[in-house]
C-alpha cells in the first residue's frame, strides 16, 4: 500500500517482450481536476468534489496546495487563479491540453500493458492537476495524479531554476509526461532503498525495461534524456562499464557513494561532466534487457520478482 507520495521527479532499440497494444481492452478515464483554475469557471461546492474524488480531494487540497475545505475555498482559488507567476502557466496549461486524447491513449496503452504483465496490479485512477508547481507528479494507493504545468516545456522554468534545476527541465515537456507518470507509479509499486551498488542499477534497469514495454516510447524518452545525452552513452558505453569496475564500485554498499550515481544530477559521480545523471541505471537496463533476450522463457511478472541482481549479471552476459 502506497500513502500519499509527492514527487518532484525522481529522476539503439531493444530486443524483449513484443509490446502488447492492449488499451482496446482498457476503460481508462481522465479527471480534469485543474479545470478548477480555468478563470471561465466560477463557483465550486466543496462537499461535492469530495464526494466524487474521495480522500484524494484532502490529499490534492491539504498536501498539494494547501488550501481550506470550507467556505472559504473559493476564495482561495481565486488567489491562485490570479497569482502574478501562475497566470501565464495556467493560460498556456488550458491552452495546450484543451485536447488530451493523444495523451489518455498512451496511457492507456501504458496501463493496458500493465495490466497484462501485472494481473494482480491495480490501475490507478487517473487524474490531471494543476500543483502550483509544487510536484510534477503525487501517486496515493490508488490515485496517478499528473500535474500539467509542470509540462509546458523547458522554457517556462527558466526562472523556477531556484526551484528544479536547469538539468531537471529537459523532463519537464509534453513527449516525457505520460512515460514519467507511469515511471512512478511502476516506482511506488516496486520499491528499492537499500542494496549494493548492483542490486539498485539492476532494480532501476528493470524499471526501464518494463517501461519500455509497457510503452514503446524512445529509449531517451525512458531514461528522460535527451538524444545527444542518450548517444553519449551508447557511445561511451565500454569506458563507462570499464570505470565502474576499475573504481569497484559495482559492489559498494556505500549509499552516498551510491546515490551520486544512480539519483538525478547534472552528471554523473566522478565520471566525465558530459555524462548525463543517473546514466548507471541505463546499464542497469542494458543488462537486464540481455538477460531477458538470453532467457525469453522469463516473463516480465518473474523479472521482477528476482532480488539477485548477480544473478541477473551473470546469466545476461553482459560484455559491453
Amino acid at each position: 500500500m502506497k500513502n500519499l507520495i509527492f514527487i518532484s521527479v525522481i529522476f539503439f532499440v531493444f530486443n524483449g517482450c513484443k509490446l502488447n497494444d492492449t488499451s482496446s481492452d482498457l476503460d481508462l478515464s481522465i479527471h480534469h481536476l485543474e479545470e478548477l483554475f480555468y478563470p471561465s469557471n466560477e463557483l465550486f461546492d466543496v462537499d461535492s468534489l469530495y464526494s466524487l474524488y474521495g480522500d484524494f480531494w484532502l490529499d490534492y487540497t491539504n498536501g498539494v496546495l494547501n488550501l481550506p475545505n470550507n467556505n472559504s475555498f473559493n476564495d482561495s482559488l481565486k488567489k491562485i487563479r490570479t497569482e502574478r507567476s501562475f497566470v501565464e502557466l495556467i493560460n498556456q496549461m488550458q491552452k495546450q491540453y484543451s485536447d488530451f486524447d493523444i495523451y489518455k491513449k498512451e496511457l492507456s496503452i501504458g496501463f493496458g500493458n500493465y495490466q497484462t504483465f501485472f494481473p494482480d496490479k491495480i490501475v490507478p485512477k487517473i487524474v490531471t492537476i494543476f500543483s502550483a508547481l509544487n510536484y510534477p507528479i503525487v501517486v496515493t494507493d490508488s490515485v496517478l495524479a499528473i500535474s500539467l504545468e509542470m509540462f509546458l516545456g523547458k522554457k517556462y522554468y527558466e526562472k523556477w531554476a531556484f526551484k528544479y534545476p536547469f538539468y531537471m527541465h529537459q523532463k519537464f515537456q509534453p513527449k516525457y509526461m505520460t512515460t514519467l507518470a507511469l515511471r512512478l507509479w511502476l516506482e511506488t509499486e516496486y520499491t528499492r532503498y537499500s542494496g549494493n551498488f548492483l542490486s539498485q542499477i539492476i532494480h532501476n534497469g528493470k524499471l526501464n525495461y518494463v517501461l519500455k514495454q509497457m510503452t514503446n516510447k524512445d529509449s531517451h524518452i525512458i531514461m528522460g534524456y535527451s538524444k545527444d545525452q542518450l548517444d553519449w552513452c551508447i557511445e561511451n558505453e565500454y569506458s563507462i562499464w570499464k570505470f565502474l569496475i576499475s573504481e569497484g564500485l559495482l559492489y559498494t554498499n556505500d549509499q552516498f557513494e551510491i546515490l551520486k550515481y544512480t539519483n538525478p544530477s547534472p552528471s554523473s559521480g566522478r565520471m566525465p561532466s558530459e555524462s548525463p545523471g543517473q546514466l548507471v541505471n541505463w546499464v542497469g537496463w542494458q543488462i537486464v534487457d540481455r538477460f531477458m533476450s538470453n532467457n525469453p522463457e522469463i516473463s516480465i511478472n518473474e523479472l521482477m520478482m528476482i532480488n539477485d541482481a548477480q544473478f541477473i549479471l551473470q546469466k545476461s552476459k553482459y560484455k559491453p
